[in-house]
């Protein structure tokens, strides 16, 4: 692998440099930009859950990834990439960041 993909999930900066091709990265990069869209589209209560999730995470230094934990939006970003690419670990380490992402695509389809 290179250093934008191919690297091992435990401790990744990203999601995407855990794909298992340049191909793959480039579309969990898409992903992961079509969540930042997503986040404009969730509504105050969703942010302020956001917010709560984030900060539980930067404080027990549970991250998604390293990148997830430089702010909301990042957070919010591969949290959507992970319900996607990995959303068993998700779902069992980060129930909290799955929920509200169940909650934002059900606003988002509405």
């Amino acid at each position: 692998g290179g250093d934008t993909w191919g690297q091992p999930y435990d401790g990744a900066y990203n999601l995407s440099t855990v794909a298992r091709s340049r191909f793959e990265a480039c579309v969990r990069t898409g992903i992961h930009e079509l969540g930042h869209h997503v986040r404009q589209f969730i509504g105050g209560d969703l942010r302020q859950e956001l917010r709560s999730v984030w900060d539980q995470a930067v404080q027990s230094w549970h991250a998604i990834s390293r990148r997830s934990l430089e702010d909301e939006e990042e957070f919010f970003a591969e949290a959507f990439l992970a319900y996607f690419s990995h959303p068993a670990e998700l779902r069992a380490d980060h129930h909290d960041a799955y929920a509200l992402i169940e909650l934002a695509l059900e606003r988002v389809r509405q």
